[in-house]
């Protein structure tokens, strides 16, 4: 698993935590028969990228989560470019690949120029942008739609959007936020239940399909 990823990545990187791979029965308490061996991985000198890899010894397949965050990397670019092309104004980003179900992962069309429209998982997206003062709700349905189409025009098929209309301090703190969510692991505590109390932090989104109607909409889910 170490030489796979060497030579498909060409990084080296660290294997721990070898254990069995076992194939899944569905409704079974107990897993299968031995598949292979499964380990968690990360980039030499960089511990806090880690990653799922697997072996399956029947298929000799090797599979690995790196891929999804390399995409991720490579989806922020492009998120970026774009959304720095409409609204004019600084934003940051939180991208995410979900995983997808391993024993499928497109592994072998991968290479260094492979794109991110040439990667099929689903994807998660949020912008977040300073506001302060009262929200034109019409002006950032529309930008938000054409973010949405822009994305859709160019690839990506599958993705879920938000964009954060945030205070200053709110604005300026998103990274800690973000880092006090994932440590917290509470199901009940995300960035909607975090922004859709507030009276100046507004969101809006979808997977591209919405009219200007409906993410104006949307602006008021949760102000009740």
């Amino acid at each position: 698993m170490k030489e796979y990823l060497e030579e498909k990545y060409s990084e080296a990187f660290m294997i721990e935590n070898v254990e069995e791979l076992r194939y899944h029965r569905v409704g079974a308490l107990t897993s299968g028969e031995v598949a292979g061996v499964q380990a968690v991985a990360y980039p030499a000198g960089n511990p806090e990228t880690e990653f799922r890899v697997e072996y399956w010894e029947k298929e000799n397949v090797i599979e690995d989560g790196y891929i999804n965050l390399i995409m991720s990397d490579k989806l922020a670019e492009l998120v970026q470019q774009k959304v720095q092309s409409i609204w004019k104004a600084p934003a940051k980003l939180d991208v995410v690949y979900f995983e997808g179900p391993f024993g499928s992962l497109p592994d072998s069309s991968y290479t260094p120029g492979s794109e991110v429209k040439d990667y099929p998982y689903a994807a998660g997206i949020n912008v977040f942008m300073s506001h302060e003062g009262e929200l034109d709700k019409q002006v950032q349905a529309a930008r938000i739609k054409q973010l949405n189409q822009e994305l859709k025009e160019y690839g990506i098929a599958d993705f879920l959007s938000a964009v954060f209309f945030m205070n200053n301090g709110d604005f300026s703190n998103i990274e800690a936020t973000l880092q006090d969510i994932d440590e917290k692991k509470d199901n009940e505590y995300n960035l909607y239940s975090f922004c859709r109390p507030k009276a100046d932090c507004w969101v809006s989104g979808g997977q591209g399909d919405e009219t200007v109607e409906e993410l104006i909409g949307d602006f008021s889910l949760g102000k009740e």
